[in-house]
């Protein structure tokens, strides 16, 4: 069989073209091609404004630490995702509190969320695991209702919303929508990856978006993330080149995670492109369902009941507990690459100190214990589709 590699960036001669250009325009960091990027996507996401950062990983930090989250307070997440979205919360140091997915979705259960809410919650994180949305407007609904538990911080934006923080880890679902209205629109702030692996990629790279009830107070936000994000200066690289305007003050004590134009080429290039390369995805997701529906050994994926239309990002399918390290083996035999999304965060020795163990999470553990990811990227041909499909049928066969 051919080799199927699990998700291999999607990069096209006017990607090449792009970066050549910024590579030859004398301006290679954060400068024009960025902001361009960023309104493109404020378009793309239908929302006012965009801030580009040089990873998920630091937008969610950042809107943490804007929002004055920290020792003493907590907040809800799940443990069905990536590291990064549990060490946010630990660099600023508050407490991660984990609970359980619901049974037939991805996603944080609201009746578990509502339990978890307490006087120290500050904010929930919610996964857009493999690209379907969260169900924002029953958290957001919770939020609402719990309102009498929460005591903001004087002279933070916890002020602004009167309640606990409705946050999306939406590192999979750029594209995605939640009742008609594209992920980025809907959680109170959204953060996207645009990482190697991701439906569009700038190689490294990430943004935040924020829904119109943050609209009053967009001008304070944007400015203090782009503080944070330069180390506090009130001016980028450009601005102090241009007329001789050398002068800056450091306002605060920020960080370094701006994204450079030589990256914001590839993602204006991929932007330009992207509902095609969404339909791609969507094509070879409906592939392996026809393929494998009648195959009784798996199942394929869930559609949460909500009104959603998944970004296609992943495509978890599940099977037999006890074969499943056996088939990602035999795939990767044939030169198909499978994966596991996600190991639960309290299965990793970081973080055992949080007292976690999989007898307090039976939905994801009997999830994580089945799943295997399937390749799947805009960059794939329908003939890789039929060999991975064809590498599935042979291996539970054989097995």
């Amino acid at each position: 069989m051919k080799r199927v590699f699990f998700s291999p960036p999607d990069i096209t001669q006017a990607e090449i073209d792009a970066v050549t250009e910024v590579l030859r325009s004398g301006w290679i960091t954060t400068g024009p091609r960025t902001q361009a990027f960023e309104e493109s996507l404020a378009s793309f996401l239908n929302v006012s404004r965009v801030v580009c950062m040089n990873s998920a990983t630091a937008g969610m930090e950042m809107i943490l630490r804007y929002w004055g989250i920290g020792p003493g307070d907590e907040v809800i997440t799940t443990p069905l995702t990536f590291a990064a979205t549990v060490n946010v919360i630990l660099h600023v140091g508050a407490k991660p509190v984990l609970v359980d997915i619901e049974p037939g979705t991805y996603h944080l259960s609201p009746a578990l969320v509502e339990k978890a809410i307490n006087r120290r919650t500050k904010a929930i994180l919610a996964v857009d695991y493999g690209g379907w949305p969260a169900d924002y407007e029953r958290l957001l609904a919770i939020a609402q209702q719990k309102s009498h538990l929460f005591h903001p911080k004087k002279n933070t934006p916890q002020t602004w919303l009167g309640r606990v923080l409705v946050m999306a880890d939406a590192a999979h679902s750029l594209g995605a929508t939640y009742h008609g209205k594209k992920v980025g629109s809907v959680a109170d702030v959204s953060v996207f990856s645009f990482h190697a692996v991701k439906n569009l990629t700038t190689a490294e790279g990430g943004c935040i978006s924020w829904s119109n009830i943050l609209s009053p107070y967009e001008e304070k936000l944007e400015r203090g993330l782009r503080l944070l994000m330069l180390h506090g200066q009130n001016k980028d690289a450009r601005q102090k080149y241009e007329g001789g305007n050398w002068r800056y003050d450091i306002e605060l004590p920020g960080y370094k995670c701006n994204l450079p134009d030589i990256a914001a080429a590839i993602g204006l290039s991929q932007l330009k492109r992207y509902d095609a390369m969404l339909s791609r995805r969507k094509q070879y997701f409906q592939m392996y369902n026809e393929a494998l529906k009648t195959n009784e050994r798996v199942s394929p994926p869930f559609h949460p009941p909500w009104n959603n239309e998944t970004s296609y990002h992943l495509y978890p399918l599940q099977v037999e507990a006890e074969r499943r390290d056996q088939i990602i083996q035999e795939l990767a035999h044939l030169g198909i690459q499978a994966n596991v999304h996600f190991i639960p965060i309290y299965k990793h020795p970081a973080y055992r100190f949080l007292r976690l163990s999989e007898r307090q999470f039976p939905v994801t553990e009997h999830f994580y214990q089945r799943e295997i990811s399937l390749p799947l990227s805009s960059a794939h041909t329908p003939d890789d589709i039929t060999t991975v499909i064809e590498g599935i049928q042979e291996t539970l066969k054989k097995l």
